[in-house]
């Protein structure tokens, strides 16, 4: 039947889609539209083990993940399996990490969901973006302020805050299936 991919994951708190129910209302409506919805992260939880923080994976997906973070340090993750499930996708809906380039570079549509970098940080053909579309919403920080790569909770102007991830926080459910509904030309 006809599927999407999803990635989910990324490196950094900064890169996650930050809105508590995003992912499960997108999944929710993809799947009453029909779709199947494959989540292709590497791991089911990621996060900062230092601070006891991983984010699951979402519910309500066909789990593609390479499982459990494998304290042996096994790599359970297939890479071309992935390319194969993103390939014969109809889209993918991701985050700015690697799975979404991953994605544009075997030529199936992004749909990204980014409040933390603007779109002269990512590819430009094959993708449509989705942003925080508030004025006054802080947004962008990667392309102003320098990186703290070792920094887990990075968001320069905000941080410890209630302010914290609110370019990501922003984007709703709604927001991201409308883009879809455009995408696919409901």
């Amino acid at each position: 039947g006809k599927y999407v991919t999803i990635s989910t994951q990324a490196s950094k708190q900064c890169k996650y889609w930050n809105n508590l129910t995003g992912w499960e209302e997108v999944i929710e409506w993809l799947k009453g539209e029909g779709y199947n919805v494959l989540c292709i992260d590497k791991w089911r939880y990621w996060g900062d083990p230092k601070s006891n923080f991983m984010n699951p994976i979402p519910n309500g997906v066909i789990d593609k993940t390479g499982g459990d973070q494998q304290m042996d340090g096994e790599d359970h993750f297939d890479l071309y399996d992935r390319m194969i499930d993103i390939k014969h996708a109809d889209f993918h809906i991701g985050l700015p990490s690697g799975l979404s380039w991953l994605s544009w570079a075997v030529g199936t549509h992004v749909i990204m969901i980014s409040g933390f970098s603007d779109s002269n940080s990512e590819f430009q053909t094959g993708i449509t973006r989705v942003e925080p579309i508030e004025k006054d919403i802080c947004k962008f920080c990667w392309n102003r302020e320098p990186y703290a790569n070792d920094d887990w909770w990075w968001c320069p102007d905000h941080k410890g805050t209630i302010r914290q991830f609110e370019c990501s926080i922003s984007i709703t459910g709604e927001q991201v299936i409308d883009t879809i509904k455009k995408y696919i030309g409901k």
